[in-house]
């Protein structure tokens, strides 16, 4: 009986081939003993069994989940983490095809995806997913293509941002908030940024100024809103409150310019902003416009005078 075996010495491969030769009868009567050195082929097969087992151990315990399917959407393996979100096992994610794992609502997206990574071969986009109990989430995912002999298929990664999201809707939440209390506000509320830029500025503001929104942020405040005359001092003045040489007063009052050409006085409470290493990166005020009741004393005095 011919047989076959592989045995290791000093380091080389060897496979053994044992052929019997038998006579008329069946007898035998010699053997044929081959030895091939196949050292090469024994390495490459190593090197590509622990390749498989490295990518197998990165693939089974990734964070995110993972999702290989072919061109036409037929899944061919998915990893632990995604079994986990989507609740199914292996053998039942394998009889779905990629359409299968998203709500109807999502079709037009992932149809379109699709033909964009056979297109260009890799894409993020953000879908929803839907468990195998119905339940649907939101997640990101990178996927981009590859090929093993011959063949394409697709790796989709992806990560439910149901977290995300939900954070992100209560910071915009808390902002709208934030904003409508500096709306209904009945003084003037500014913050100009180290740059010189107005970075906020409320109803009120505008109102004052007589400008939009628009007109108003992103602008140097000093150079656009400020009396020409009192520009260098007031910069000046800014910039070592920046660099923490002076202190910026609670209280001051000075000249603003309105959109048309009129100068409104105005009240000033102020305080810094400062980023969570201390560093001063603006300033916030808040304003009353005083312009009549200033003309109002100044009236008042001069009558006095007069008698």
């Amino acid at each position: 009986k011919k047989t076959e075996k592989t045995i290791e010495s000093n380091g080389r491969f060897f496979k053994t081939i044992l052929d019997p030769v038998l006579d008329e009868n069946g007898n035998l009567v010699a053997c044929v003993h081959t030895l091939v050195d196949i050292t090469e082929q024994q390495l490459s097969e190593q090197h590509l069994k622990e390749s498989e087992e490295r990518f197998r151990n990165l693939f089974e315990k990734s964070i995110d989940g993972i999702i290989i399917h072919d061109l036409d959407g037929v899944i061919i393996d998915a990893n632990m983490k995604a079994l986990e979100l989507l609740g199914y096992s292996r053998l039942e994610i394998k009889k779905l095809v990629i359409t299968d794992l998203h709500p109807e609502k999502d079709m037009p997206v992932s149809r379109k995806m699709r033909k964009k990574i056979s297109r260009d071969g890799e894409v993020k986009f953000e879908i929803n997913f839907r468990r195998k109990n119905g339940e649907t989430f939101p997640t990101e995912v990178s996927a981009n293509t590859f090929t093993i002999y011959e063949t394409m298929f697709v790796q989709g990664i992806f990560r439910d941002i149901s977290k995300r999201l939900a954070i992100e809707i209560k910071l915009k939440n808390e902002r709208d908030l934030a904003a409508r209390y500096l709306d209904i506000a009945e003084v003037m509320i500014v913050v100009i940024a180290a740059d010189k830029r107005v970075s906020l500025i409320n109803r009120k503001g505008c109102e004052i100024l007589g400008y939009t929104e628009d007109e108003i942020i992103d602008k140097n405040w000093f150079d656009n809103f400020l009396p020409a005359n009192q520009q260098p001092e007031t910069v000046r003045y800014f910039l070592q409150i920046l660099a923490e040489e002076k202190e910026l007063p609670k209280y001051y009052e000075n000249h603003v310019v309105t959109k048309d050409g009129e100068e409104r006085l105005i009240a000033w409470h102020n305080t810094v902003l400062k980023d969570n290493d201390g560093t001063i990166y603006g300033t916030l005020s808040s304003g009353v416009d005083i312009t009549k009741q200033r003309r109002a004393i100044f009236a008042l005095q001069e009558r006095e005078e007069l008698y």
